[in-house]
């Protein structure tokens, strides 16, 4: 026990570094901290002092070795603690889609929860089957459902990491690392259970093994997103590559088994979506909205809604890595065959091609969360051929001997460079806690709920566009479901041009078939490409605020949360 107490107060002496820094940016002195240069020198200054403690401690640690390893856990550590905002009891939503997703997390759960059988999610039913595990208990609170979606951030980004430092014969270091540089897409937690059971189970010399994983990764993917139908197959062919020489055997079959993968792992994914969409009750024709949307090459570049633009952002996140592969590779580049490489780059540039053109979707491009992918299949390149696991062709010595790689000198300013990308963009991250108000938060939803309450009693039907989550989490009582129109999936619907939807939205309005909406204060206001989601708003004011302004009017309004209720107009519009 003394011995735990004495490792524990030595843990808690070494963060203390990055416990200052995220004190100074995220607390009420924060402003001052924004400025970038001032933010990473602050954390350089941290991981400075890491590395001072670690040569007390250890001094056998290299002092390159004690900075690195300072950067990673303060790294890790300062992105764990800015989750910190994420875990409220504030009542209102702390996001423009949050409420939508404890919302249809909440589907699987429908009758108990709302004592009407609802089909489940459209939109990433894994990601929500996640987070609908804390419904299990009775009338969890707001705050318990927030602290579980941390957890599944936090968890899954450490567990994918941890199995790719097993699987390549690594230390934390590793796991570190890839938690830090998994967060920049980010790639989200569901997706990751993909990444988990594929670089977990793979095993490249057992085909029936690796097929099955590869099969219950597929799964997964069917029932996450289109674009990772085929990445189960995809990862494990990049492992492949990188791990089974060809040797003397045919070409067609060395890569029968990646065809396999590929044939059956991307059928797998296809029939599992339509097994859900069968399953699910939801309209088939609801599930095909990322192949209608508009699509926005200039995205591509700086604008508005992404500073620094997609491909600029793509370039600064793989540069520093890619250099590090090309680092390892070069010395014994003649020891890999060229079939392994194209098959090597033929899969990252596919996953790279596809996931700009997700990015450019109306709807995206704010971030790199749609090249998820590529990430993945680049850090899985990265880390295999830094760790000495990617196996080079046999070369057999004059003796008979297979001959060795190379002996390679050290890499610690590559290593650095590759390090400090990922932590240089993480210090940016994080601003002063947000002052929420929760007693006026409160009050207004108690004035909300008496008002809604008080319709639904005289049998009117309240439609809940926005907030849902607060019929979802039983802080308004007694108002039936309206499983329709939900502001996210509205959305949806609007940004994939679904006509069939909108009309009868649109019909349902001029039938004045709600008595009350609830949602934020509707405008109709115009933008140009100077403005962030300029063609989101465009789109949502012709198709929702603008119909709607033609038959409701708002008639509460709420001030701290600036949400509405909007009640049906004597006159409507013409």
């Amino acid at each position: 026990m003394k011995a735990f107490l004495t490792r524990l107060a030595s843990l808690v002496i070494y963060l203390l570094p990055v416990g200052i820094f995220t004190c100074l940016v995220m607390g009420p002195w924060g402003a001052r901290f924004q400025p970038k240069n001032i933010r990473a020198t602050l954390f350089i200054g941290a991981a400075l002092l890491g590395m001072l403690m670690i040569q007390w401690r250890r001094s056998k640690t290299g002092w390159l070795a004690g900075l690195a390893l300072s950067l990673l856990v303060y790294g890790a550590a300062y992105k764990a603690l800015t989750f910190i905002p994420d875990v409220s009891a504030y009542p209102w939503s702390l996001g423009w889609s949050e409420s939508s997703r404890y919302y249809y997390a909440s589907l699987f759960f429908s009758e108990p929860v709302y004592g009407v059988s609802v089909p489940p999610s459209v939109l990433h039913p894994t990601r929500y089957l996640m987070q609908s595990l804390p419904f299990i208990i009775p009338d969890a609170p707001l705050w318990l459902h927030r602290l579980w979606q941390v957890l599944l951030w936090l968890g899954l980004n450490l567990w994918a990491g941890a199995v790719i430092a097993r699987r390549f014969r690594a230390g934390w270091e590793l796991a570190l690392f890839s938690f830090l540089f998994l967060f920049q897409g980010p790639v989200y937690y569901h997706l990751l259970v993909m990444v988990v059971l594929v670089v977990w189970g793979f095993d490249s010399h057992r085909f029936g093994r690796s097929l099955f994983v590869v099969l219950l990764a597929s799964v997964w993917a069917g029932l996450s997103r289109v674009n990772w139908f085929p990445m189960p197959a995809l990862m494990a062919s990049v492992l492949y590559f990188m791990e089974a020489p060809i040797g003397k055997q045919p070409i067609w079959r060395y890569l029968l088994p990646v065809v396999a993968w590929g044939v059956f792992g991307t059928l797998t994914a296809f029939l599992a979506q339509n097994a859900y969409i069968l399953l699910s009750g939801n309209p088939a024709m609801l599930f095909s909205s990322s192949f209608s949307s508009d699509l926005l090459w200039y995205r591509l570049w700086p604008n508005a809604t992404y500073g620094p633009g997609i491909l600029r952002s793509v370039w600064r996140a793989s540069f520093p890595l890619l250099l590090l592969i090309l680092a390892r590779w070069l010395p014994d580049w003649r020891r890999y065959h060229p079939m392994r490489l194209l098959g090597i780059g033929a899969a990252v540039c596919l996953v790279l091609a596809g996931g700009i053109v997700v990015s450019v979707k109306i709807g995206g491009g704010s971030n790199l969360h749609n090249v998820d992918a590529y990430l993945v299949l680049l850090l899985l390149v990265g880390a295999g051929l830094y760790y000495h696991q990617a196996q080079p062709e046999p070369v057999a010595s004059e003796n008979g001997i297979s001959q060795p790689l190379r002996a390679q000198s050290a890499l610690w300013p590559l290593v650095f460079f590759v390090l400090l990308f990922p932590i240089r963009d993480l210090t940016q991250t994080g601003a002063p806690l947000p002052q929420r108000d929760e007693v006026t938060a409160n009050q207004e939803v108690e004035v909300l709920s008496a008002a809604v309450q008080q319709e639904a009693q005289a049998g009117g039907e309240i439609l809940f566009i926005d907030q849902r989550h607060l019929l979802t989490t039983h802080q308004i009582k007694n108002v039936p479901l309206v499983p329709d129109y939900e502001v996210v999936f509205l959305m949806e619907m609007v940004m994939s041009n679904n006509q069939p939807y909108l009309e009868r939205f649109h019909q349902e309005l001029k039938e004045k078939q709600f008595a009350m909406i609830v949602m934020g204060t509707p405008a109709v206001h115009y933008q140009d490409q100077s403005n962030a989601f300029a063609e989101e708003n465009n789109k949502w004011v012709d198709q929702v605020a603008a119909p709607l302004l033609c038959y409701y009017q708002p008639t509460l309004t709420l001030p701290d949360s600036g949400m509405s209720i909007l009640t049906p107009r004597d006159q409507p519009c013409d």
